[in-house]
Formats: C-alpha cells, sequence, structure tokens
C-alpha cells in the first residue's frame, strides 16, 4: 500500500513538473500551419488545466470510481510477461491488481489527454495496444460514445490482465469492447486489417525501440489518410528515444509533438 501511494505522489509531482513543457510544445503547436496543431493545443490545453463540459465532468467522475475500485484491490494474479522486463521470454511474473493499476494503467492526467484527443478529432476507429487493466480503454471508449460514433479494438499479452480489464470495461458500460490476446508480433496485422482505415492508434506496450518501429511499419498500410498515431514512454529507454528520433523525423509525417511522457505524430495524407 505505501509504495501504491508513493507511486501516486511521484505522478503528482511529474505532472506539476511537466507544465512548463507542456506549455512549451502549445506553443510551438499553435506555430505551426496545419489546423490540425492548433486543434491538438487547445487538447493540450483543455487536458492540463482540467476543462471538461458537464457530461465529459460526469463520465470521467464514473471512470475514476473504476479506477480507484482496481488500485484498491489486493487480488494477486499471474501474469505472463513478453516486454522488455521479461526479455521476451514469455516468463510468469505474480502482481498484485492494486499495485499494477497504480503503477502501469494511464495517470489521471495522460488518460484525460486521450479522452480530449478522441473528444477533438472524433476518429472513427481507433486501435489500442496495451490495454492492461483497461483503464486507458475506457477513457477512450467513453470520449467515443460522447461523440456518437467510433470503435476501439485493444490488444494485450497477458490474460490475466485482459480478464480484469473485460470486467474494467463492463463496469463503465463498455462489454462490447474487443480485446485481443496474445502477442502484438502475432496478432497486430490482423487485427489493423480487420479495423481498417484507423484513425487513431495508441501504443503502450513493448517499450522496445526497434519493436515500435516495427509496430508502427506493420500499421501504416491500414491507417487512414491524416491518421494519429500516439506513442507512450517515448524517453523511458535510450531504445525507445532512437525509436521516437525516427519517427517523428520519417517523411510520412506531417508533424509531431514531444510531450516527453508522450509522442504524437500526424501522418501525411495518402497521395
Amino acid at each position: 500500500m505505501i509504495n501504491r501511494i508513493l507511486y501516486k505522489l511521484f505522478y503528482r509531482i511529474h505532472d506539476l513538473a511537466l507544465r512548463p513543457h507542456i506549455l512549451s510544445a502549445i506553443g510551438k503547436l499553435n506555430s505551426e500551419p496545419q489546423p490540425e496543431a492548433h486543434k491538438l493545443a487547445a487538447c493540450l490545453t483543455e487536458t492540463f488545466s482540467s476543462i471538461l463540459t458537464p457530461e465529459e465532468s460526469d463520465a470521467v467522475q464514473l471512470l475514476e470510481s473504476i479506477r480507484t475500485r482496481l488500485e484498491c484491490s489486493n487480488e494477486r494474479i499471474l501474469m505472463t510477461d513478453y516486454g522488455t522486463q521479461a526479455k521476451n521470454s514469455g516468463e510468469q511474473i505474480a502482481r498484485v491488481v492494486g499495485d499494477v493499476a497504480v503503477q502501469s494503467s494511464k495517470p489521471y492526467r495522460w488518460a484525460l489527454f486521450l479522452f480530449k484527443l478522441i473528444r477533438t478529432f472524433k476518429p472513427a476507429s481507433c486501435l489500442e495496444l496495451g490495454t492492461c487493466l483497461g483503464v486507458s480503454g475506457m477513457y477512450q471508449a467513453s470520449a467515443l460514445r460522447l461523440n456518437g460514433k467510433g470503435s476501439l479494438v485493444t490488444l494485450e499479452g497477458a490474460e490475466s490482465y485482459a480478464a480484469i480489464a473485460k470486467e474494467t470495461f463492463s463496469s463503465a458500460g463498455f462489454p462490447d469492447i474487443q480485446i485481443v490476446v496474445g502477442r502484438f508480433q502475432e496478432t497486430l496485422f490482423v487485427a489493423a486489417a480487420q479495423i481498417a482505415p484507423i484513425d487513431l492508434v495508441f501504443i503502450d506496450g513493448h517499450h522496445d525501440g526497434d519493436a515500435t518501429l516495427r509496430y508502427f511499419e506493420t500499421l501504416l498500410p491500414f491507417c487512414s489518410a491524416a491518421a494519429i498515431v500516439v506513442f507512450d514512454d517515448i524517453h523511458w529507454s535510450r531504445g525507445m528515444t532512437r525509436a521516437w528520433n525516427v519517427l517523428r523525423t520519417d517523411s510520412r509525417v506531417a508533424f509531431f509533438s514531444d510531450l516527453s511522457q508522450v509522442g504524437i505524430i500526424f501522418l501525411r495524407p495518402k497521395r
């Protein structure tokens, strides 16, 4: 329990420390010629100023109550880790649900950013890599519902996480969200092909630089014109930073925004 409190305190301090960087990013976006950059700047302003409509506030209150329940859980589960910590070996790791909810689920501010991003750009087809316990997924699904359109498919490597995420989605009123279980390298191509054209992708799993670049290349043929791709933990490791530097300078990218925690790219319309 103490570790959970310390993690939450860390995220609050990090949130405050990040604000000057976010303000700088907003300024850079407003200087870009693309209208989409200005919309993203407005989205960031609303996120970090906690500007919510009454219906958004009601939705977020429900979602945060579900997050709190997850964070208070002492249930123990076994998960198969296909990420970098297990060196892709499929190592079995025992975890406590409450610890996972605090340490691995998207903190409030970044979950709200995904929510606002979808509210602003109104994608019809969304794909998430890394379901975890379903916190970021329910935020995205809630924004889609408020928009009155759109669907979400989410990929998760750990069956135990996916099972809890299914309960999370049901509690939030989204029992029909499709969760695809398996290693991304085995599930991504088929899932992307089935829901193409994809308007928004959130990549938040298997934080390996080379793998991230492969996932990007796999996704590109299935993305819509001017699709948005959000990469989490872009500076989590040297490998991720190298991958982000490749991605942001790719000729197929119209513009990007480096938010330190998250990197966002807007693809150029396809010719």
